[in-house]
């Protein structure tokens, strides 16, 4: 289906400006879509799977794997997996660009429970379409988790945990995540709106496998005369620290929280914690500020643990 979005109205009336063209006779959809361009609406093309992006030129390459979930719901320690996706992909190691695309690999999971209405409703799947259904099934995630150099997720914060628990071939890669290590510039950061504005290409189903292939089209645009993979590369390559705001007083917790701490609840291992991840050179500045402002007396007992993109958006420990 094609999709436009105006930013002109399009003149349908006797009064239309006379420099207007006239729409083309017959049902070419190219012809279509370039007559709306004129007329100053945006022409969204669908999303496709796509085997060549870009020629590899004889560059060095590196294996990536961009990878979604859906899920039961957002909770990784009670919610479960009912479809997973992965689809690997090639790109230079200097410049970024991404190359070829293999076919997605995708495969259901059953959670041996009824999946939410809500969740039914956005994803179309369904308590038969997983029925039955393991992902260990699908030998090849396995192999896809051992061939790459790095997994991307749109939000690996929420899919990590999820797909670690389920493969533990995956707890021992490389993550990247283009939601947060990537600046797109002002506005939403939905899959949707980041295609609209950088690719003019749409989605029309919420599933995993439409996800990665958004991904990957994202990953291969033009950012302010890089491409966005470029820019991910140089986010994961980066350490950075998490910062543990180990027994901060209740009365400061507001202080945390614009300071960009978030609350650990804790869990069998873990003590109850605020938390924040920082580039690892702003560690001394972090520790000067929790001493100052933080901790009475400026006796820190914030923990500073230096993780590199192996570590990276896990499911949160303290302990």
């Amino acid at each position: 289906m094609t999709h436009v979005e105006s930013q002109l109205p399009l003149p349908l009336d006797s009064d239309a400006p006379a420099e207007a063209t006239a729409a083309p006779a017959a049902l070419d959809a190219e012809a279509c879509a370039e007559w709306l361009r004129e007329q100053g609406y945006r022409v969204l093309a669908p999303v496709v799977h796509r085997p060549v992006i870009d020629e590899p030129r004889g560059e060095p390459e590196r294996h990536g794997l961009v990878v979604d979930v859906e899920t039961t719901g957002r909770e990784h320690g009670t919610d479960a997996i009912i479809q997973l996706a992965a689809i690997p992909f090639r790109f230079t190691e200097r410049t970024g660009r991404v190359t070829t695309v293999d076919e997605p690999v995708v495969a259901y999971d059953d959670p041996g429970r009824p999946i939410p209405p809500e969740v039914v409703g956005l994803t179309g799947i369904t308590d038969a379409d997983v029925a039955g259904k393991r992902l260990e099934d699908v030998a090849d995630f396995e192999a896809l988790a051992a061939r790459a150099d790095l997994v991307i997720a749109h939000n690996a914060r929420f899919d990590r945990p999820f797909v670690e628990a389920r493969l533990p071939a995956f707890a021992d890669v490389a993550w990247g995540c283009t939601w947060n290590e990537i600046d797109w510039g002002p506005g939403s950061q939905t899959l949707e709106m980041l295609l609209l504005r950088h690719c003019e290409k749409c989605i029309d189903a919420h599933r995993a496998d439409e996800d990665c292939l958004a991904v990957i089209e994202l990953l291969a645009a033009d950012l302010r005369g890089r491409t966005a993979m470029a820019r991910l590369l140089e986010a994961t390559r980066a350490e950075s620290c998490r910062v543990l705001a180990v027994g901060a007083p209740f009365d400061v917790k507001d202080e945390l929280k614009r300071r960009g701490y978030r609350w650990h609840p804790g869990d069998a291992g873990s003590p109850k914690c605020w938390w924040r991840e920082l580039p690892a050179e702003e560690q001394a500045a972090e520790r000067a500020w929790l001493e100052s402002s933080i901790y009475p007396e400026g006796r820190c007992r914030a923990e500073f643990d230096r993780i590199t993109a192996r570590e990276r958006y896990r499911a949160f420990s303290a302990g």
